[in-house]
């Protein structure tokens, strides 16, 4: 078994050798690759906060054991994404679909547990969070309660690079459309 300080530089060794040589988007979803890897969960979700409807969160990353999935959307309303906006971590270690009954995405994907970690933009914002979800309790919390905001503090920032980068692409194009009028 895995001691806390062999995670721990799991997750050092992870972002050394990750963070700097891809695209953001390519290391959000090794990131989940990694994590899924690492924690043995089932799923790892990295969303965002929708910028036009704040009650709606939009994945970026939906890992399902190293699988990439299609991106979705969802309501915040009624599930545990909601309780991690502006809070630290949330931990829902077992029983999540019996705290979150109208919550059909938990059911449909057979969750049992769910940890979530807040994401912030540079000027303290909430953007988004990492969520590990699982089908079987969550054993080692104290485990997750470290790797969890190690991950947050580089998604964070690529995450912000990403949203930046697409909002300056929009201004573009609006400009350009706005010229050929």
């Amino acid at each position: 078994m895995k001691s806390q300080q062999n995670y721990i530089e799991e997750t050092l060794e992870f972002i050394r050798n990750e963070g700097y040589t891809i695209s953001a988007q390519e290391f959000l979803k090794k990131t989940a690759q990694f994590l899924t890897h690492l924690l043995g969960v089932e799923y790892v979700l990295i969303d965002k906060y929708s910028l036009k409807t704040p009650t709606i969160t939009e994945t970026v990353v939906v890992c399902n054991k190293q699988n990439i999935l299609s991106n979705f959307s969802c309501e915040l309303a009624n599930t545990p994404c909601d309780n991690v906006i502006n809070k630290d971590i949330c931990v829902y270690p077992s029983n999540i679909q019996t705290l979150f009954p109208k919550d059909e995405l938990l059911v449909q994907m057979n969750i049992e547990s769910y940890m979530a970690v807040p994401l912030w933009t540079c000027s303290g914002e909430p953007i988004g969070l990492v969520a590990i979800l699982d089908n079987k309790p969550i054993k080692d919390v104290e485990i997750i309660k470290i790797i969890l905001p190690l991950i947050a503090l580089k998604v964070e920032k690529l995450l912000e690079k990403i949203l930046f980068e697409n909002e300056l692409e929009s201004e573009k194009s609006l400009r350009i459309e706005s010229e050929n009028r």
